[in-house]
């Protein structure tokens, strides 16, 4: 058996927005019998930092976080032709 890991692309994400925050959804559980516990534990499982609650569900999300970029060939001296 050929195990593939799944293409994630932007269409299959699930982004919301709170408080000029961004965060992708990674599962939604409803609130009815609801603990920390659980709550800690489903976090672990599914790798989440957030929780966010609304309508009666949990949103078990990961914030995306501003990220800098960087020309990381500036410094690197020019490769020669003919080695």
């Amino acid at each position: 058996m050929v195990h593939r890991t799944p293409i994630i692309s932007k269409s299959n994400l699930n982004i919301v927005e709170v408080n000029d925050k961004k965060y992708v959804v990674k599962r939604v559980m409803p609130s009815d019998n609801m603990t920390d516990d659980k709550i800690n534990a489903i976090k672990e499982l599914w790798a989440c930092d957030t929780v966010l609650k609304k309508q009666g569900n949990h949103y078990f999300c990961v914030e995306i976080s501003d990220t800098t970029w960087e020309d990381v060939y500036e410094n690197v001296p020019q490769m020669r032709e003919n080695v």
